[in-house]
């Protein structure tokens, strides 16, 4: 769980290192729902790390018309196909 600061503890108070725990741990489980969302990808066993770096760091152009979103990946980006099969998973349409 290191890609999500879960030893990051350095407040002095308890409840706010405990929200910090709790924040990281809601993290690490959305990040395991993306894992499985890109079964059958070259990032079905990646680690934390490597799915914010190749998923979630994206410099896309999102674009809200109405109750939809459009998201334009660049056109160079190399885990297009595997960031579109995952968005099919959690609902997105093509």
């Amino acid at each position: 769980m290191n890609g999500v600061a879960l030893g990051r503890t350095s407040c002095t108070a308890f409840l706010a290192n405990q929200l910090r725990v709790h924040f990281s741990a809601a993290a690490y489980v959305l990040f395991q729902a993306l894992r499985s969302a890109c079964a059958g990808t070259e990032l079905a066993r990646a680690q934390v790390d490597r799915l914010r770096d190749a998923l979630v760091k994206v410099s896309a152009y999102v674009r809200q018309v109405t109750r939809r979103l459009y998201v334009a990946l660049p056109e160079h980006y190399p885990w297009e196909s595997v960031w579109r099969t995952a968005s099919a998973c959690i609902g997105a349409w093509p």
